[in-house]
């Protein structure tokens, strides 16, 4: 996969990055190599690279999801601004009032690549005492809603997986910077349909658990 980054929809900083890449490499020496004779040329002025664990989701779960594109197309009743403005807007885990209005501005009709850079809270913050896991509250009690919502707007699953410390990182901007515990990538039929989730069914009851488990996040929009 190689994407144009168009950009940072959910994170700190100006838009930096300007591609993006999922490469499959046979072992840690080639990725080495790769890095000293090509990726780290004087023509890249930044970069941040990661080796990624893919999370295989089950292909029976992806299907059932699919079905339910018919349901999700009734719900969908299009762009509510001021909805959207109470649901995403922010700062933080959500985008700044910025980055919001630019995405609204985004109106191309060809598919749309959301790459989500996650890392969630060690417990979880609830209101009152909880010891339920951050990873729990996002990626069991949100992350599933989220996906199956995402597919039912007419979405897909791009990669799920686990990462960590980056394995290259050379002027890497605040939004991105550091180590991150997980990558979620996603397609959209279209950037404006990040907004149709509201309009499945269980997301706006799971955004709960999205604030009280997902400490850090960068969102970057990308086309093909």
């Amino acid at each position: 996969h190689w994407w144009e980054c168009e950009f940072t929809f959910i994170g700190e900083g100006e838009d930096c990055w300007t591609h993006a890449a999922v490469v499959q490499f046979p072992d840690l020496p080639a990725i080495e190599t790769a890095a000293q004779e090509e990726i780290l040329s004087t023509e890249v002025e930044g970069i941040q690279a990661f080796a990624v664990k893919q999370t295989k989701v089950p292909a029976f779960i992806l299907f059932l999801f699919k079905l339910l594109r018919p349901i999700g197309r009734f719900l969908d009743k299009g762009l509510d601004k001021e909805e959207v403005r109470k649901i995403f807007s922010g700062g933080g885990i959500t985008p700044r009032k910025d980055q919001l209005e630019k995405h609204f501005s985004n109106t191309r009709q060809s598919k749309a690549y959301m790459i989500n850079l996650l890392q969630s809270y060690k417990i979880a913050q609830y209101p009152g005492n909880t010891t339920v896991r951050g990873a729990t509250a996002y990626y069991r009690r949100y992350g599933f809603t989220a996906m199956r919502s995402v597919i039912m707007t007419g979405g897909n699953l791009v990669l799920a997986g686990r990462m960590g410390e980056p394995i290259l990182e050379s002027n890497a901007p605040l939004a991105t910077k550091g180590p991150w515990e997980g990558i979620g990538i996603m397609e959209y039929p279209q950037p404006q349909k990040i907004f149709s989730l509201e309009y499945m069914p269980g997301y706006k009851k799971a955004i709960d658990h999205r604030t009280a488990g997902r400490e850090r996040t960068a969102l970057i929009i990308a086309k093909k």
